[in-house]
């Protein structure tokens, strides 16, 4: 046994011994220890063995080789009552010729499970070459509800397999009448691009009971974000979308309003950091106005909206009567004003007056959000005026939308 797995073995002995107790889980420290061969998880075996109805497994935190994967796996296989498998970061150190075996003998072990609903292999090394063997783990896993594949290194390589994988997961439902199981897939982290998400985006669109889709931070640009809303257009039970750290625009904020409807159920929506912009960003909170009256969580922070899409909040805000979080940092209005107080008003109004986060890396209220663009306002003001005249062009209709917002909220208000 090697050294660090002999220094593991006390711990992982008491942490058996406290789900013996309970007849149902058995978590290991995260402990960073590394376990190589069959003999240096022995003690972990003998404790998966003990227990009779093992529910919850979280071997997370740990690094592990082939053959000692290959141990634990044999010892799961045998556990027909399995609910949770907690395989997050289990591979740090590893090569990746050592990854896709590894895998391959967790998915032997586990993909016929039919109590088997929640699965987390993130933080994992795979990348494509990872994801080869947990296709068939997917297309298989019929009974599974949740996946958890978050910051894999999948890639568009990667991500295409996933997209088989789901399809044929779609067709094996079907071949045995059954609705897809499927409710959560958390994706994000993984560089998918316009590419791996226009190829996942159909096979999503077979999984209409999906509830809960999470993608940051994937680099999908417009199109393959149009492409990815268009698809979830046919899943009416989601109630999470996460897409935090992509690129909208002009096409992928027009594709989310036009989304929006479909998803009445909708309690958490994170577009932050999405560029929706001043633009186009209206037409999203527009599609939010008059619905979606069970939504817990949105985060519109850092999309470059400014007074005019500011404006629109209060009245969208309404009938979140649920709303606890609120996040608009980095957005080109005013950190304080009239338009924040009247958006803080409909929070207190719902008993939530903690949701709004704080306003961080807002535009002043003379309009300069920068040095540069302060300097460039300055010198065309004193200049010819006709710098400052278009200025206060763009700003008449702000103003004007504020002035109606005003009226409106005094009218409403007991």
């Amino acid at each position: 046994m090697s050294a660090d797995a002999d220094a593991a073995a006390a711990p992982a002995a008491a942490g058996a011994a406290a789900a013996a107790g309970e007849g149902q889980s058995y978590a290991l420290d995260r402990a960073c220890k590394k376990y190589n061969t069959a003999e240096d998880v022995a003690t972990i075996v003998d404790a998966l063995r003990s227990l009779p109805s093992l529910r919850h497994v979280q071997l997370g935190g740990n690094t592990y080789g082939v053959d000692a994967c290959v141990a634990i796996a044999a010892a799961l296989a045998e556990q027909h009552d399995l609910a949770e498998a907690d395989l997050a970061d289990i591979f740090t150190t590893r090569l990746t010729s050592e990854i896709p075996p590894a895998v391959a003998a967790f998915a032997a072990a586990l993909s016929n499970k039919q109590h088997l609903h929640t699965v987390n292999v993130a933080d994992n090394a795979f990348g494509p070459f990872g994801a080869k063997p947990l296709q068939s783990w997917i297309a298989q896993g019929r009974w599974i509800r949740t996946w958890d594949l978050n910051n894999l290194g999948l890639g568009i390589a990667g991500a295409k397999l996933i997209a088989e994988a789901l399809v044929q997961l779609a067709a094996t439902n079907t071949a045995a009448g059954a609705a897809s199981a499927l409710e959560t897939l958390v994706i994000g982290r993984n560089r998918l691009e316009t590419d791996g998400v226009t190829a996942l985006a159909p096979a999503l669109q077979l999984h209409t009971n999906l509830r809960c889709v999470r993608m940051p931070q994937d680099a999908i640009r417009p199109e393959g974000i149009a492409t990815l809303l268009d698809a979830l257009r046919a899943c009416p039970l989601l109630e999470e979308i996460d897409l935090n750290d992509n690129i909208f625009t002009e096409k992928g904020s027009t594709a989310l309003a036009a989304a929006l409807p479909s998803w009445p159920r909708l309690k958490v929506l994170d577009v932050g950091d999405c560029l929706l912009g001043a633009a186009h960003g209206p037409a999203v909170i527009r599609a939010l106005t008059d619905r979606h009256a069970a939504l817990e969580r949105l985060n519109l922070a850092y999309n470059e909206l400014d007074k005019t899409a500011a404006a629109l909040l209060p009245t969208m805000l309404a009938n979140k009567t649920r709303l606890a979080s609120l996040e608009l940092s980095g957005n080109a209005f005013p950190a304080e004003g009239l338009i924040v107080a009247l958006i803080q008003s409909a929070l207190d109004a719902h008993g939530h007056g903690d949701a709004l986060g704080e306003l961080e890396d807002m535009e002043s209220e003379d309009g300069s959000g920068s040095g540069s663009d302060a300097d460039t306002d300055s010198d065309a003001g004193s200049g010819s005026g006709s710098g400052s005249d278009a200025d206060a062009a763009r700003a008449e209709p702000k103003d004007a939308a504020v002035d109606a917002l005003t009226d409106a909220m005094a009218k409403t208000r007991v």
